[in-house]
């Protein structure tokens, strides 16, 4: 808090980025852009505002503008991305799922700069003629993958928000606990219809089980619809705008 505090009596609009409502903040202006952010309780005081929810949700700014998404008639393509370093292993064992009960589909599997080389290994060995390994890819590329698959399975993380920037129908996988509440409204909402842990202990037919619900063209579309309807981009823009008219 000290800290804070050092740092609000530098700037005539001091802002706060905060997940979880941890202290009672100096004067200023505290920002969440997450999914979830109504259902935590800031302390407001009369030199205290909070920005909350994913109106205010900042983008990396490939992300602030997305073309419309074709939604095809026929599932045919799937994007796998864990993050940068898939720190439970899941990468390996979605794609076994795909290589065993979809081989016709195209496979796009994201490798971070943190994966461990054993799992790399793991990866190319599990991969077939259908299979696209893409290492290290930037926000550009991420959105390009986007755009030309049918769904993705993703770490229930930022990522989400992405997926439904562009309109990504996806089975989401909590990998760690502060993934739960978000990922949560992130279902409430409509957007994923599939929501899984991997501490579930049938994991393998869930997947499964997902991926054929997602098989219908109208939940594709209507969850597509529903992520654009959720997230548009403009959170940057609009924290920057009312930063300005404050200190104005």
């Amino acid at each position: 808090k000290e800290v804070y505090e050092y740092f609000s009596k530098m700037a005539k609009v001091p802002a706060y980025y905060d997940d979880f409502g941890r202290i009672e903040y100096p004067c200023g202006v505290v920002i969440n852009g997450n999914i979830h952010a109504e259902l935590i309780d800031y302390p407001e005081s009369n030199c205290v505002r909070c920005f909350r929810g994913v109106k205010y949700l900042p983008m990396r700014k490939e992300f602030w503008y997305a073309e419309d998404k074709n939604i095809n008639r026929d599932l045919s393509s799937v994007l796998v991305t864990f993050g940068g370093e898939d720190s439970r292993n899941m990468t390996p064992l979605v794609l076994g799922v795909l290589a065993e009960h979809f081989k016709d589909y195209k496979k796009f599997v994201v490798i971070g700069k943190g994966f461990k080389e054993d799992t790399i290994k793991e990866i190319e060995a599990l991969s077939d003629s259908r299979t696209e390994l893409v290492f290290h890819p930037n926000a550009g590329k991420m959105k390009e993958l986007m755009l030309k698959t049918d769904i993705a399975i993703s770490a229930a993380g930022q990522t989400l928000y992405e997926l439904a920037r562009v309109g990504v129908p996806t089975i989401g996988v909590i990998v760690a606990e502060n993934q739960e509440l978000q990922a949560e409204v992130f279902k409430y909402v409509g957007f994923l219809k599939s929501l899984l842990s991997w501490e579930d202990a049938d994991l393998e037919s869930l997947l499964l089980e997902g991926v054929l619900r997602l098989e219908s063209y109208e939940l594709r579309k209507r969850t597509s619809e529903v992520g654009r309807d959720i997230v548009d981009g403009m959170g940057a823009k609009r924290v920057i705008d009312r930063l300005i008219s404050l200190v104005e």
